[in-house]
């Protein structure tokens, strides 16, 4: 989204675009989520034990092909998440204007979304110090079944250039103070 026409139609008058990017497109195992890793390397474990305890015993019936499920399952929560992540980010650009912070995604099956947040908010502008760093500038507040506030935050995943952006964005919010 790079193309003058398409923005034509998208800004508002006076508004420009400052900073144009896409995040890092490394795969990389968040530690966030090793919890579910390490669930799904025992799964997979157990699958293997009880593959080869069955192949061993004779029964009358075959019940080996049933241990391919805890493999399986094993398998799809260890390696799902870490290349979804890599294809979600591999689709996805970044745009920061005078007013506003873009995020387009063109994911299969979901499509092609384009979602924006008023650069001049409430929510705290936060820098995740690494190298590609994280500007996080809105949040999503959600409901769990239990009852809780679930606070999942929205911004610029893996750039490179994150403390430029993260200053450009300070120095908008600081203007109108």
């Amino acid at each position: 989204m790079t193309d003058a026409k398409d923005w034509d139609e998208i800004l508002e008058p006076g508004e420009r675009i400052l900073w144009q990017g896409r995040p890092d497109t490394r795969l990389v195992f968040p530690p966030e989520r090793k919890g579910f890793f390490v669930f799904g390397l025992i799964l997979v474990a157990i699958g293997v034990i009880q593959f080869s305890v069955l192949r061993r015993v004779e029964l009358d019936i075959t019940l080996w092909p049933y241990t391919l499920v805890p493999v399986a399952l094993g398998l799809a929560i260890v390696g799902v998440q870490p290349f979804w992540t890599r294809l979600r980010r591999r689709r996805t650009w970044y745009t920061l204007t005078n007013r506003r912070a873009f995020i387009a995604t063109d994911l299969p099956v979901l499509g092609k979304r384009l979602k924006s947040w008023p650069v001049k908010s409430d929510a705290p502008l936060v820098l995740t110090e690494g190298a590609p760093a994280n500007v996080w500038f809105a949040e999503r507040r959600t409901r769990t079944d239990s009852g809780r506030i679930r606070v999942t935050p929205i911004g610029f995943e893996r750039i490179a250039d994150a403390k430029d952006v993260a200053e450009q964005m300070r120095t908008l919010r600081e203007e109108d103070r």
